[in-house]
């Protein structure tokens, strides 16, 4: 799901004006190219929408150092959905679970959809009931523990309502798990977490 809350969305942000955004696209690798194009189109047409001016930022191809280089001064990270495994592979392989948290205290909005969203709990067991681990080079479970728990999206999505069920009772046996609809978001700060709704006329 793309960012479906603006208001929550420029809470954290703060006024989109002059605000900047890094798009990570990597977990769409794994997807037929028209795919990923489609999809990265949307999300940099609804952050510009939103008044933020967004750059890019390709995991396969980065180090630890030009990953800080690409979001220090960066109003927002946003992570894209696509194949939580092989994403998950490249957050790590290329150091950006090593910065991510020093960054987010920094001030560093960290945002996610789907997998994105998925990566940023303590564990990424359970996914393999909706996503092939074999897309990734190779699968490590550990996810950037930007929360103690899991979190696992679209836990109401009917067409997947079976696979999801057990991807969430697959995480339980690692973690507590923050189950989200496709109609939630989970906004967290230093003082609270908090699931809110989003408005239903949004995509």
């Amino acid at each position: 799901m793309h960012p479906s809350n603006d208001e929550a969305l420029l809470n954290l942000c703060g006024d989109a004006s002059g605000q900047t955004a890094c798009i990570i696209a990597t977990g769409w690798d794994t997807y037929p190219a028209e795919r990923k194009d489609t999809e990265l189109t949307h999300i940099l047409g609804k952050f510009k929408t939103l008044g933020f001016t967004s750059s890019q930022l390709d995991l396969t191809t980065a180090t630890k150092d030009s990953i800080r280089a690409a979001l220090t001064g960066k109003t927002m990270v946003w992570v894209m959905a696509g194949n939580t495994f092989y994403l998950n592979f490249h957050l790590h392989k290329s150091g950006f679970a090593e910065i991510i948290k020093e960054l987010v205290a920094e001030g560093l909005v960290y945002g996610g959809e789907s997998a994105g969203a998925v990566v940023a709990g303590s564990t990424i067991h359970g996914a393999e009931k909706v996503d092939d681990p074999k897309e990734a080079p190779e699968v490590i479970w550990q996810g950037l523990g930007l929360v103690d728990h899991g979190i696992l999206p679209h836990a109401d999505w009917e067409k997947y309502r079976e696979p999801m069920a057990a991807a969430k009772q697959e995480m339980e046996r690692f973690t507590t798990v923050l189950a989200l609809t496709n109609d939630q978001a989970v906004v967290i700060t230093d003082e609270s977490e908090e699931v809110i709704n989003n408005p239903s006329d949004e995509e």
